[in-house]
């Protein structure tokens, strides 16, 4: 997992707030000095943890539950599983993965 911390200015000094950006699932724990612990955000459902899945439709963006549902019919703009694929080269390996999925993986090298 990809974990990262960080102070947001609108917070009190004395809070900090943690992700942890897995390659399927994501959370978000807040920790405030004095209150006894790591508070795990919950989403809108009260799930502790969400799907890392991201959809782009014609609503707009979704993530987590909400965009890995409707992923049958929106292959094309669902994307997950993208930790997979941060830092390595494009290579046949990367090729060949890539035909796993709706989405479209594309080699630029220009970025």
């Amino acid at each position: 997992a990809l974990m990262c911390y960080f102070v947001p200015r609108s917070l009190p000094k004395t809070t900090v707030v943690g992700m942890d950006l897995g390659t399927t699932h994501s959370g978000v724990g807040v920790f405030q000095i004095g209150d006894g612990g790591v508070h795990v955000v919950p989403n809108a459902n009260g799930n502790q943890v969400i799907p890392s899945w991201v959809a782009f439709t014609s609503e707009g963006i979704v993530v987590g539950d909400a965009a890995r549902d409707q992923d049958l019919q929106n292959p094309e703009n669902t994307i997950f599983d993208m930790k997979r694929f941060i830092g390595r080269p494009w290579d046949a390996s990367v090729e060949e993965e890539a035909k796993m999925y709706g989405f479209k993986l594309v080699n630029n090298h220009s970025l």
